[in-house]
């Protein structure tokens, strides 16, 4: 497997974990929340390859993303509690998610002959797909780690613009 392979099997389990999380508390079934985890977990590579003209996407034709997003999922039914215990650890496997899949997602961009910022753009907008899987509006619901990744993409906005 490739590194770029990898690090997106990562952040499909990572992601899949924040949406089940999220399903559980919206009190969602085993479906609801193998729907969720998935959805979170595929959506932004989805979204990313078609935009791209890569049709079908990757994440459709690999069954390694599924069983990723799946597996996330059904962790989450069956442990749930012991899941949210480590609230510090998913906390920190979701930033991580975020920064592989924004990272990632420009990777691709720019192999597909993107110019820098379109790639960004598109990079980041793979790595924040999830608050539309899971339904947030805006910043108010981030925990801090989207703005750091649009803000490490236009490090001099970031320098102008922001104290933090």
């Amino acid at each position: 497997m490739d590194e770029t392979l990898i690090l997106n099997l990562i952040g499909t389990f990572a992601f899949g974990l924040t949406g089940g999380i999220l399903a559980v508390r919206k009190k969602m079934d085993l479906f609801g929340i193998l729907v969720l985890s998935v959805a979170t977990g595929l959506g932004g590579g989805i979204m990313r390859d078609i935009i791209l003209g890569h049709v079908p996407p990757t994440t459709l034709v690999d069954w390694r993303y599924l069983a990723a997003a799946g597996l996330a999922g059904l962790l989450v039914f069956f442990d749930f509690r012991q899941i949210v215990k480590w609230n510090r650890f998913v906390t920190a496997f979701d930033a991580a998610g975020l920064a592989i899949f924004t990272v990632t997602g420009t990777t691709i961009a720019l192999a597909a002959q993107l110019n820098s910022v379109p790639a960004a753009l598109l990079g980041m907008l793979t790595g924040i797909w999830r608050w539309s899987a899971e339904g947030r509006t805006g910043c108010g619901g981030a925990s801090g780690a989207e703005e750091r990744s649009i803000r490490g993409r236009f490090p001099a906005w970031s320098d102008h613009n922001h104290s933090g």
